[in-house]
């Protein structure tokens, strides 16, 4: 097999097709934003001029009208304060941390030809994040199950179990808020050792796909974490980190 195969099968390994289609999808939408800015802009100003008039000249009769506007404005306040929060946030630090790795890592990691790293090598990189991974399906698992919203039927029985032996191992409760952070915190490290291990190897790999990807978690975990659907994905992502370290481990 020749150097390009090679080269192209870690490619597609790491990078599969839905997940390029979904990156290639989000780095598109500041183009698209920019084409129709103006558009939206002139819109959605005529839009809210509508509405606040509108909203103003029904409550006034009934003595509400000033209540309606600081109605508007409160909400617009919430929506800001939200977002400062992000900013504020660990996701939001620990994610711009990640990124800066991850970049950091692709221009300095570099090897001219494709070279697999050696078991002993792959196995010593991937141990540590494997159990972290670990760490965080376990505690996932305890949170879901301790919480008083039932999880999907699908998911019910295994969680349930793991659980289980969960605590018979000595876990202590865990809240939903530890459980996404940490799931959150898990599949960032992973993302690391990937990219580190791909440019030691070699192999491509485009590394606003992965930030794309600590992005998309950031937003869901910081803004949904609430949710119980979001508790499942959070698992469901650490599952899946889970399985390629042991591929790659094995």
């Amino acid at each position: 097999m020749s150097s390009a195969d090679v080269w192209q099968q870690l490619h597609e390994f790491r990078l599969g097709g839905p997940l390029n289609q979904l990156v290639e999808f989000i780095v598109g939408l500041p183009n698209k934003w920019e084409t129709h800015i103006a558009v939206t802009t002139q819109e959605t100003i005529a839009s809210s001029t509508t509405t606040l008039v509108a909203t103003t000249t029904t409550a006034l009769p009934n003595m509400g009208g000033q209540a309606a506007v600081t109605s508007s404005s409160s909400s617009s306040s919430s929506e800001g304060l939200q977002l400062f929060g992000l900013f504020a946030s660990r996701y939001f630090v620990f994610g711009l941390a990640v990124g800066f790795a991850i970049s950091r890592i692709h221009v300095l990691v570099r090897r001219q030809r494709v070279r697999p790293v050696g078991a002993v090598a792959r196995v010593a990189i991937y141990a540590p994040v494997h159990a972290l991974l670990l760490r965080a399906l376990v505690r996932a698992c305890v949170a879901l199950d301790s919480n008083d919203t039932p999880t999907g039927r699908w998911m019910a029985g295994p969680v349930g179990r793991m659980a289980q032996e969960a605590r018979q191992w000595g876990v202590g409760p865990v809240t939903a808020a530890q459980a996404v952070w940490e799931a959150f915190f898990a599949s960032c490290i992973f993302d690391c050792i990937d990219v580190f291990v791909a440019r030691l190897e070699g192999s491509p790999c485009a590394p606003y796909e992965y930030i794309g990807s600590v992005v998309e978690r950031m937003s869901l975990y910081y803004f949904y974490g609430a949710s119980m659907r979001i508790h499942e994905l959070a698992l469901l992502s650490v599952i899946e980190k889970l399985m390629l370290s042991h591929v790659l481990v094995a």
